[in-house]
């Protein structure tokens, strides 16, 4: 198949690295790829032009809609020629309809649109008049998608997507990627100053804004028993770092959080910790939670989004949101499982998230959505055959 990816930027979101990481097994699978950023390239040009995947930007700027953009759009997909457009986050989904609205009238000239498909990697829209907008442009997608059940029914309910056209569809992980590796774990402890009797905890995600919920994770972290060593590792960038670290010292955790600031070495993090622990107080499907499920690493998280088809019983903890008690006290049951009982349930973990999320199971669903999306609007399409997998 001829697919493009069409992305509001190309940065180090959990989305665009799941793009990222789509295009590149849809290219070794056969397929022709091309990723389109709407802004411009902050990651991954390289590494995906490695790869085989064609990229382009429409080089808009953030926050403003751009009539140049949308015509450079229009023109990509006339010379591209996809069977599918696969948009993901609400301002390239809107886009990918428009341009889909702008192709209808060129059939006769021979140029047919592709089928369009959507994704939202959020449970739900910041502004009303978002669902508005997807409402009045349905009829230009051919399939509208959530990560989260929880999207899907938010979304059907505001009757901003018709439930006959929407589903809810999973992230996917790259297990060889992220996996348990012994040697690298003992290098980054010892780089992090971390000793063998010391439990490191690690959480990654933004600063941007509250979603991760630092504080109720802090104020839990602050309830643990002193009788043990633990620390904690936080990963991440954005805004609310320096309130986070004030909020750590005014607890009097100096010595037991580590606030990181974003990283490049999250996988590296993940194999060198004890547990991972996530107290988002709303998600979609955090990748980060697939990557330490993939690097077996037990997990304890709030009862958000698609958490607990990650951390299914016997792979972890699950609490309700924003209970800083019920948060404190699952950490400091996974805190005091022996380490042999701790291993299996990391071994438990990774044993889920490849049978059930891994990258190669999500690509084959996405794979056999896109050829009946393409067949839908008249493309005849082809999938690899057992022996072309990327397995």
């Amino acid at each position: 198949m001829n697919i493009v990816l069409l992305s509001n930027a190309m940065g180090r979101g959990g989305a665009e690295m799941q793009i990222k990481d789509y295009a590149k097994l849809l290219v070794r699978r056969g397929h022709r790829v091309a990723v389109v950023s709407m802004l411009p390239f902050e990651e991954f040009r390289d590494e995906l032009r490695d790869a085989g995947v064609e990229t382009f930007s429409l080089e808009m700027q953030r926050g403003k809609a751009s009539a140049v953009a949308l015509t450079k759009l229009v023109g990509l997909l006339i010379r591209l020629r996809p069977d599918v457009l696969h948009a993901h986050m609400f301002a390239a989904i809107l886009a990918s309809r428009i341009a889909r609205a702008v192709l209808e009238p060129l059939r006769l000239a021979g140029i047919s649109p592709p089928a369009i498909i959507g994704t939202s990697h959020s449970p739900f829209e910041r502004a009303t008049r978002r669902y508005i907008a997807y409402r009045v442009t349905d009829r230009f997608s051919d399939l509208w998608t959530n990560v989260c059940q929880a999207g899907v029914d938010e979304h059907t309910l505001r009757r901003a997507v018709r439930a006959d056209k929407t589903m809810c569809t999973s992230n996917g992980v790259d297990v060889t990627h992220f996996a348990p590796d012994p040697l690298v774990r003992r290098a980054k402890r010892a780089e992090l100053g971390v000793d063998d009797d010391t439990f490191l905890w690690l959480s990654v995600g933004s600063f941007r804004d509250d979603q991760k919920d630092y504080p109720n994770l802090l104020r839990a972290a602050a309830q643990l028993p002193s009788d043990r060593a633990w620390k904690i590792a936080i990963a991440g960038g954005g805004e609310l770092l320096g309130d986070t670290r004030k909020l750590a010292h005014d607890l009097g955790l100096g010595d037991r959080v580590d606030i990181l600031g974003l990283r490049s070495d999250v996988r590296e993090l993940m194999q060198a910790s004890d547990a991972f622990v996530l107290a988002s107080w709303f998600e979609a499907m955090p990748i980060v939670l697939l990557e330490a499920a993939a690097c077996a690493l037990p997990c304890v998280v709030t009862d958000v989004g698609q958490n607990r088809t990650i951390v299914v019983e016997g792979t972890g903890l699950v609490v309700p949101p924003r209970d800083t008690p019920a948060l404190s006290a699952a950490m400091e049951t996974m805190l005091r499982i022996p380490a042999d009982e701790r291993h299996e349930i990391g071994q438990r973990a990774r044993a889920h998230a490849v049978a059930e999320l891994s990258l190669d199971v999500v690509v084959r669903a996405w794979e056999a959505r896109y050829a009946e999306a393409a067949s839908s609007v008249g493309r005849h399409v082809e999938l690899p055959t057992p022996m072309e997998s990327s397995s």
